[in-house]
């Protein structure tokens, strides 16, 4: 709606409705734009995306993914003894 086209407090009222819409469906797009990105460089992702780049000959990401399922299943063992 144009400021123009504002005569009446109804129109006003609409106006201001209209607002805070598209202002609510921006902040609800930063805030997935956000959170995309909270998931995307997680500290887990970062450090495999490290490794995926210094491993191009040498699977070293496999290898510690391994290592590290051992590691976990020896301790999930553990606990339920």
């Amino acid at each position: 709606m144009k400021y123009s086209e504002i005569k009446t407090m109804e129109d006003l009222e609409r106006a201001q409705r209209s607002v805070r819409a598209g202002l609510d469906a921006k902040k609800e797009a930063v805030r997935c734009s956000v959170m995309g990105v909270r998931e995307s460089y997680s500290p887990s992702n970062i450090m495999m995306s490290g490794l995926r780049a210094v491993s191009s000959v040498i699977p070293v990401d496999r290898i510690l993914l391994v290592a590290v399922e051992a590691i976990r299943k020896k301790f999930t063992s553990r606990q339920e003894q």
